[in-house]
Parts: C-alpha cells; sequence; structure tokens
C-alpha cells in the first residue's frame, strides 16, 4: 500500500496529531502494515528530510506489526502508546529515514512513550537525518512518562538493526524498577555519527555481537 496522508509545511493542524497511519484506543489490536510505502507525495530533499511532512508515521495505541515497509516525512516514523497487559508488536526489516521537522519538533525514529512494553525491533536501517542535515533526538526512545507508580517500561529487544545519524542511537531510563528486564541488545551496528551518545540507557539484560 501507498499511504500519503495529510501533510503540511508548517506540519498541519488538523488532524491534530496529524500522521499517515492512526490507530487508536477503541481500533483493534494486532493490525499489520506489510511491503509499504508511508511518506508525502514528495522528493527527499539533499540536505535530508522533505519539504512537508506529518507529525507522525505511524502512532498506536494498540499492538501492531510493521514488516518490510518505507517510512518517511514525518516527525516519528513510528510512535506507541501501548498499555503493558495489551500484547506484542513487531517492527521488522523497515526503513526508517528522512525525517520532517519544522522549528522545534521532537524528532524520534521510534517512539514508545507512555510505558509501551513488549517491543520487539529486529533488522531495521534506522537513519535519523532530518531536514537541514541535522540528526533526530533518538534513534529508539523508550520513555517512562509520565513516572508515576501505575506504569512499568518491561520487555524490549532490539536486534541485529542498523543505526546512523542520531543524537542518541537508544533512549531510556535508566532506572532498572522503572524498566524492567527482559531488554535485549544484540548484533546490531551502530555509526560513529552522533551527539549525545550511542547508547544512554539502563544495562541490558542481555547484549551481545553489537558493533
Amino acid at each position: 500500500d501507498r499511504f500519503y496522508g495529510h501533510y503540511g509545511n508548517p506540519t498541519p493542524e488538523y488532524p491534530d496529531p496529524c500522521s499517515y497511519l492512526w490507530a487508536d484506543n477503541s481500533g483493534a489490536p494486532f493490525f499489520t502494515v506489510k511491503d509499504s510505502t508511508l511518506g508525502p507525495n514528495l522528493p527527499i530533499l539533499a540536505n535530508g528530510g522533505t519539504s512537508s511532512g506529518t507529525q507522525k508515521g505511524i502512532f498506536s495505541y494498540v499492538p501492531f506489526t510493521v514488516i518490510r515497509s518505507n517510512i518517511y516525512g514525518s516527525n516519528v516514523p513510528i510512535g506507541m502508546e501501548i498499555d503493558k497487559t495489551e500484547g506484542a508488536s513487531l517492527i521488522q526489516d523497515t526503513y526508517l529515514h528522512d525525517i520532517w521537522s519544522d522549528s522545534d519538533d521532537h524528532t524520534d525514529l521510534i517512539n514508545g512513550n507512555f510505558h509501551a512494553s513488549h517491543i520487539t525491533v529486529r533488522h531495521n536501517y534506522l537513519d535519523g537525518i532530518r531536514v537541514g542535515n541535522q540528526y533526530v533526538v533518538n534513534g529508539i526512545g523508550m520513555y517512562d512518562d509520565p513516572a508515576d507508580s501505575s506504569g512499568i517500561i518491561t520487555d524490549w529487544t532490539i536486534d541485529n538493526n542498523y543505526f546512523d545519524r542520531s543524537a542518541s542511537m537508544i533512549f531510556s531510563n535508566t532506572d532498572t524498577a522503572r524498566f524492567t528486564s527482559p531488554y535485549v541488545v544484540t548484533n546490531n551496528v551502530f555509526t560513529n555519527r552522533f551527539t549525545n551518545g550511542r547508547f544512554v540507557s539502563r544495562h541490558p539484560s542481555t547484549q551481545s555481537g553489537n558493533v
């Protein structure tokens, strides 16, 4: 499939937030996006990003799968706010790149917010170049937000991905009581194009084969 979305410059306010695909709390869980392109009907700019875009690429409140897809031209190509009791999500064999950004937009390639859990990120190309040859804030951002007693992050696997051009390539809470195991980081390649750190996170429960 080809998703063009409702894009703009600056990012359009309606619908707010705009995206190429949005799965609300009332939506059916476990949807799949496969072999698809999600981005504006615009060329990639020579200095990164696109001339117009959306706030989110895919954003979901329910578990999902994304396989073999091409996503670009948004502040956050894949974002999620999934209750940890709802089930597992998978992002695999997917290319995230050329981030749309306007003024002080927050930009991550993959953003797990409000204690998103049971996520596998496997064999993806994660290139955080954004408009103006800048870098996204995080390649993968796992947020304990808000940090209250009702939510805890758990069960992330980040395996066999290629990370490039992010201020921080992997970011999370460093408190193992708030981000509990399993937390697997294996067989990933990290380039030297970062500004804050390749890994700003708690220690994984399993880590090996990273370069």
